[in-house]
């Protein structure tokens, strides 16, 4: 046998299917065979290698010199099927598997191991949803993206800490409606999330137009974190509301500070509430809280010393609250109907909607795919008994009710002619039979498309655009 064959050649009659007679048979335990290694990497007993000679065949590539032999990107690339290497696998060809680390191969899948993604023997399942990524922001001063739609809840606290002015506002997308850098402060968690206080420019609260056009946090922007003087003109207001909730300890000797320049004085000459490493915060004390921060703003900023009002800012901003989760992979939108109309609820309770200007979220859902073995219809006495009314569309703008007793179950291509419940998701119409064993199919990916998935608009979907912003722009 050739010992550098065609890889695109190779059949069975290429191998050792004789494993008994077989040489070359390794025993699983045995130690690795130094005989494999080619002559050029063998190095003598009685003479290593010199450290220099290491270090540039380390950084040869980097530098861009040229070796005696070929790199691994000179080396021509050869293909081999999956199924080749099944083989492999299956007679245990421990030889033959070796010499393909010592090339470029391109692996590529038979043919008859591929199945197109319209095949009308795949079942696609797409209802496992998880939410990833939550971004909410109000949209007046005070903390109303961390205050429940409750007057009473013994489970529920906030932690502030005042000491994380090095902290980074690092989101990738959603919306904020201005721009982060210089403007974003970090007070804390809550309900494992990330409590911040975004400085927001007072054009664009009033004017929710002027929000609208700033862009998303996929843009590039600046350094979120506020200045040393803002952050300390923002730990000072707090520190100010909070020394008026008698259950905090928490004292305020200067609210501007005991002098006039910034650089003369520290926060803990005027103020112990960086003292406090963390504040917990029950209900009652975040709505006190956030009833001061709206009613206390205006006077504080009113009553600054020149030197805080000399560069406009603090004139300029308001405080709104900016919440910010993700990470947690929660699974979403239950198929179960009970537990749906319970998520529903607690998502109403969460927090009060009419207060957020905006609510960013990303879903992720499981999609997966088998191959079945036949399809049987529903009866449609089954369907009904689940869903008073059947839809022909998911839009409501056009959608008509139909009668499944008279609507075709498939089209002039034998394909499932989708129908429709009153939310709006589709309404299974047959039930693929397969066995229980039955393994799932892993998914080719085309990345080259893929970022089609992650598009920002949905095309025919501009009511539900209108009802979202209806709904959290407010």
């Amino acid at each position: 046998m050739d010992p550098r064959p065609n890889l695109p050649d190779l059949s069975d009659s290429d191998f050792n299917f004789d494993i008994e007679n077989d040489d070359t048979t390794v025993n699983p335990t045995s130690p690795f065979n130094l005989d494999d290694i080619p002559v050029s990497q063998e190095v003598d007993e009685d003479e290593a290698i010199p450290q220099q000679a290491i270090l540039d065949g380390l950084f040869l590539h980097q530098e861009g010199a040229q070796g005696d032999g070929q790199t691994w990107e000179q080396t021509s690339v050869s293909t081999i099927n999956l199924s080749a290497l099944a083989r492999m696998f299956r007679i245990k060809d421990r030889s033959s598997a070796i010499k393909l680390l010592h090339r470029r191969v391109n692996l590529v899948l038979d043919t008859d191991l591929k199945l197109r993604s319209d095949d009308p023997k795949l079942l696609w399942k797409g209802s496992k949803h998880f939410l990833d990524f939550i971004l909410v922001v109000s949209g007046s001063i005070g903390l109303h993206a961390f205050i429940p739609r409750t007057i009473a809840d013994h489970n529920y606290t906030l932690t502030l800490d005042l000491r994380l002015q090095s902290r980074q506002f690092r989101p990738k997308f959603g919306k904020l409606g201005f721009d982060p850098t210089g403007s974003m402060m970090a007070i804390g968690n809550g309900q494992s999330t990330e409590l911040w206080l975004g400085f927001c420019p007072v054009g664009h609260v009033e004017d929710i137009a002027l929000a609208n056009e700033s862009p998303l946090l996929s843009e590039k922007h600046g350094d979120t974190r506020l200045t040393s003087v803002h952050y300390r003109m923002g730990v000072m207001f707090l520190a100010s509301v909070l020394s008026q909730i008698p259950s905090l300890p928490i004292h305020v000797m200067y609210a501007y500070g005991p002098q006039r320049d910034f650089r003369d004085w520290k926060i803990e000459d005027a103020t112990n509430v960086l003292s406090q490493r963390r504040i917990v915060l029950r209900l009652q004390d975040v709505l006190e809280l956030n009833r001061l921060i709206i009613s206390e703003w205006d006077d504080f900023v009113a009553n600054a010393p020149p030197a805080w009002t000399s560069d406009g800012w603090l004139q300029q901003h308001i405080p709104l609250s900016v919440a910010c989760r993700y990470g947690q992979n929660q699974p979403i939108a239950s198929t179960d109907q009970h537990a749906l109309h319970v998520e529903a609820r607690n998502w109403h309770h969460e927090r009060d909607y009419s207060r957020i200007r905006y609510l960013s979220m990303a879903v992720a859902t499981h999609i997966s795919c088998e191959r079945v073995r036949s399809w049987v219809p529903i009866p449609v006495a089954d369907i009904l008994s689940v869903h008073e009314v059947v839809y022909d569309s998911p839009d409501v703008d056009v959608r008509q009710s139909v009668d499944l007793l008279s609507h075709p179950a498939r089209d002039a291509n034998q394909r499932e002619v989708n129908v429709y419940d009153e939310e709006g998701r589709r309404i299974p119409r047959f039930l693929g039979q397969n066995r229980p064993d039955t393994q799932k199919c892993g998914l080719l990916i085309n990345l080259e498309t893929i970022p089609q998935l992650f598009s920002s608009y949905v095309a025919h979907d501009e009511h539900l655009y209108g009802h979202f912003r209806n709904t959290f722009q407010t």
